[in-house]
């Protein structure tokens, strides 16, 4: 039987603080953990399903420190079980290592904004720093699918989700070589008529 979201029902992501926005645009805004928390309950309350997380250190700006995600989880799960996503965008402020320290504080989610990034890096480092946002993560999930198969590594090719992600990831890997390999074979014959 084919699963699907029941008729005229949504999936509702709320982001109560966002990146840039300050007290000072809205005195309302939620900025400290106590505030993020309240906030999110009053969000689940009225149906949100995910909650997307910006911390802030106490002087209002963004912050990487995992102890203040730390505190914005555990308040959040005391009141509410809507799903937790942290930003990896975090701030301008923010390094590209700084930005994905919140993932140590173990949200169920974690949002990953390319465009800006393939902008900046003009799309040949995207890879790259999807590889350095997106790793941490990857291994964190392996490591609890290899504990919950009790390391048996057949899980990954005998579903077809996990065989599918599987083959994605390996195309996308050794997809950045064809362009390399393509001009070194354009490259052989040069250098052999000379």
């Amino acid at each position: 039987m084919e699963k699907r979201i029941p008729e005229g029902k949504v999936i509702i992501t709320v982001a109560q603080t966002g990146a840039i926005t300050q007290k000072s645009f809205n005195p309302n805004l939620p900025e400290q953990p106590e505030e993020i928390a309240e906030s999110a309950y009053a969000c689940y309350n009225e149906g949100a399903a995910i909650c997307h997380i910006h911390a802030r250190d106490r002087n209002g700006e963004n912050t990487s420190d995992v102890a203040i995600f730390q505190d914005i989880h555990s308040r959040i799960r005391t009141k509410c079980n809507i799903i937790i996503q942290d930003s990896t965008g975090g701030g301008p402020n923010l390094s590209q290592q700084e930005r994905i320290n919140c993932l140590q504080a173990g949200p169920e989610m974690a949002s990953l904004n390319m465009g800006s990034l393939m902008k900046k890096f003009e799309y040949e480092g995207a890879p790259l720093i999807l590889a350095f946002v997106l790793g941490p993560m990857m291994e964190h999930n392996l490591r609890k699918s290899l504990i919950m198969s009790q390391g048996d590594f057949s899980l990954f090719f005998t579903r077809p989700l996990a065989a599918f992600f599987l083959i994605a990831a390996l195309i996308l890997l050794f997809s950045p070589l064809v362009p390399w390999m393509r001009k070194k074979r354009e490259e052989i014959p040069k250098e052999e008529a000379s």
